[in-house]
C-alpha cells in the first residue's frame, strides 16, 4: 500500500462516511473540540497539522525535530508536542509554535494542563512538570508507574496505569507540578489495561477493557468501579463520548485468539448512562488505485455527537 494515510469521517448518516486521502501520516493524533479541527503530528517533514474536516484541508506548522508525542490543552486552543530534547508548545488558533522548552528526557508521553506540561514515563521512571510560562522543570521525588498517563482538568489530576499490575494510579496536580499519588482502591479486581479515557464533564473513567470508574476528588470513590461497556473480552482501541446526544462511540482491537473477524472495521454505539449497547456502525472500504482496502480505524472521534446507529 502506497506510504498515504486515510481519515474515515462519520457523518449524520452512516451511508455518507467517506474517507480523506492524507498525503502524510500521522505520528498521533487528538481533536480540538473548540476549534472543530483533528490536531496530528507528522515526521520527515516535521510538522503539527491542523486539520479540517469539513474542507479535507489543513493547516501545517514546521516543527524543529522530529514528534514522539501530542497532547492537545483541555481548551483545545494549545497544543504540546515532545520532542528528543524538546517540547513545542503550539498555539491553534494562530497558529504557531509558542515557545520551545528544553527537556533532558524524551518527551515521550505528554499531558498539557493550562499552566503546566507534564513529562511522563512510559513505564517506571520519573514524571518532569514543566511550568509553561517560566520553562522550569521539577522532576518527581520518587519513580512511578504512569502507563498512558492523561490529564483530567476537572479534578485536576493525572490518571495513568501502573504498567504490568492491572493497576490506576491517580497523580495531584493541585499545586502544580506533580507529586503526591495514590492507587486504586480494589487493586486486581477488576480489569484495567490503557487506553484512559474521561466523559466530557471529567467524572469518569474508561478503561481499554470497557470497565468504567468514577473519578472524584474523594479519596474514597476516587477510581472505584461504576459500570462495564459492552464485552469485557473487546479491547477498546479508540473511544469517544458525545454529552450532546448521550452517545459513546468505541472502536474495537483485532485478537486473533477472538473470533470477531469485524473489530476493527466497526464503531459501536452505547447509552452514556445505562452503557448498553444501542448500535453499530460499519466504516466503508476505500480503494487505492485499483484496490480495496477496509477502513481499519485506529483513531475515532464523536465530532458533533453526528453517531448514528445502523
Amino acid at each position: 500500500m502506497p506510504n498515504i494515510a486515510r481519515l474515515l469521517l462519520v457523518a449524520a448518516l452512516p451511508a455518507l462516511a467517506q474517507p480523506t486521502a492524507l498525503n502524510f501520516r500521522p505520528v498521533a493524533a487528538e481533536y480540538s473540540s473548540s476549534l472543530d479541527r483533528i490536531i496530528m503530528v507528522s515526521a520527515n517533514p516535521d510538522k503539527l497539522r491542523i486539520f479540517n474536516p469539513a474542507s479535507g484541508t489543513d493547516t501545517a506548522v514546521d516543527l524543529q525535530q522530529p514528534p514522539l508525542s501530542l497532547s492537545v490543552s483541555p481548551d483545545g486552543v494549545f497544543a504540546a508536542v515532545g520532542h528528543a530534547t524538546a517540547i513545542s508548545y503550539v498555539n491553534l488558533s494562530v497558529p504557531k509554535v509558542e515557545k520551545v522548552l528544553t527537556v533532558t528526557v524524551p518527551a515521550a508521553r505528554l499531558a498539557l494542563a493550562p499552566s503546566w506540561i507534564y513529562n511522563l514515563p512510559d513505564s517506571y521512571g520519573k514524571a518532569y512538570s514543566v511550568n509553561i510560562q517560566s520553562g522550569a522543570v521539577t522532576a518527581s521525588t520518587n519513580s512511578y508507574y504512569a502507563y498512558n498517563a492523561r490529564y483530567n482538568q476537572a479534578k485536576p489530576a493525572i490518571y495513568g496505569i501502573r504498567d504490568g499490575y492491572g493497576d490506576m494510579q491517580r497523580f495531584d496536580t493541585a499545586s502544580g507540578a506533580v507529586d503526591a499519588y495514590r492507587d486504586a482502591p480494589n487493586r486486581g479486581t477488576y480489569c484495567i489495561n490503557p487506553p484512559l479515557w474521561f466523559s466530557p464533564d471529567g467524572s469518569r473513567i474508561y478503561t481499554g477493557c470497557g470497565t468504567v470508574f468514577r473519578s472524584t476528588n474523594n479519596v474514597q470513590t476516587d477510581m472505584t468501579y461504576l459500570s462495564q461497556l459492552g464485552d469485557q473480552t473487546a479491547i477498546i482501541s479508540a473511544f469517544s463520548e458525545s454529552s450532546a446526544t448521550g452517545t459513546i462511540a468505541t472502536v474495537r482491537l483485532v485478537q486473533s485468539y477472538y473470533n470477531q473477524p469485524d473489530d476493527d472495521t466497526v464503531v459501536w454505539l452505547y447509552e452514556n448512562q445505562s452503557f448498553q449497547q444501542t448500535g453499530r456502525v460499519p466504516l466503508v472500504p476505500f480503494t487505492v488505485g485499483v484496490s480495496w482496502f477496509s477502513a481499519k480505524r485506529r483513531e475515532e472521534l464523536a465530532k458533533r455527537g453526528r453517531f448514528r446507529p445502523a
